[in-house]
């Protein structure tokens, strides 16, 4: 075992070592304190390979200043907050409200007002599309609940981590002119980044097992204090994707998701 260096007291950057930290799949990690005040746990080899701050003080280092912007009806106020690494910014819209409004979707222009462009399209004329039985209003409704409703089981992997939709397709006709072309019984709506926002650009009809196989490889969980997707753990323990899949939304985790899988003569 190699020989413990005391570094207690050591600066790399913002970070001062203030302790030593658990050992990791990584090597050794030392508690530290960055200049804005947070303690955190960094892995030695990361401190030597030059990690100079905690997350948030490069996350904003990185960030693109859009206070002052103009995005449609939004008036860019202020910095707001960041969430799952993704910096939001305080908005006043021209009718009045004040929003907060993920960067991708301001830098994009996918989000140009608070949501009142979308009212106003679908009360324009109070006309009735007359579609609501048709498989893409379905999808529609699906898309906007995902994203818009905290209540929905898998808010958290849309609406909650930042996906949003885009202006226009608050209205439903506008969202049925611009995928029925390309739409197909059977298919399945699906972002093409899978990061961006539902707009007609970002989007395309896929069957399922492939629309499956995407979200497979969104999914990440810590594993023997590693954060691993499916494919990987799948090609890590020799298990089918298809059993994790069904493991993991089962709710099964840890050495449950992983255990051995037993043969019909066993």
């Amino acid at each position: 075992m190699p020989k413990f260096t005391d570094k207690t007291g050591q600066i790399y950057g913002d970070l001062l070592l203030i302790e030593r930290g658990p050992q990791t799949a990584s090597g050794s990690s030392w508690r530290c304190k960055c200049k804005c005040g947070n303690v955190v746990t960094v892995a030695l080899c990361n401190l030597r390979r030059g990690q100079s701050s905690c997350k948030e003080c490069a996350d904003e280092r990185r960030r693109i200043d859009l206070s002052g912007r103009r995005i449609g009806r939004l008036a860019v106020l202020s910095f707001s907050h960041s969430k799952l690494s993704k910096p939001y910014w305080l908005c006043k819209c021209d009718c009045g409200n004040t929003s907060t409004v993920v960067a991708q979707s301001l830098l994009l222009e996918t989000t140009q007002s608070c949501g009142c462009f979308g009212l106003e399209r679908r009360n324009e004329g109070a006309r009735t599309h007359g579609k609501t039985k048709h498989p893409l209003y379905d999808a529609w409704v699906n898309m906007r609940q995902r994203c818009l409703n905290p209540k929905h089981k898998w808010y958290h992997r849309y609406g909650g981590r930042g996906i949003t939709i885009c202006d226009p397709w608050g209205d439903f006709q506008t969202f049925y002119d611009d995928m029925i072309q390309t739409w197909k019984k059977g298919l399945t709506l699906e972002r093409i980044e899978v990061n961006g926002p539902y707009a007609k650009d970002n989007c395309e009809w896929v069957i399922q097992a492939i629309q499956t196989r995407n979200l497979e490889k969104t999914i990440r969980v810590e594993l023997k204090g590693r954060l691993m997707t499916l494919p990987e753990i799948s090609e890590r323990y020799n298990l089918n994707q298809h059993t994790l899949w069904y493991r993991w939304k089962s709710g099964k985790r840890g050495d449950d998701l992983i255990k051995p899988v037993r043969s019909a003569s066993a």
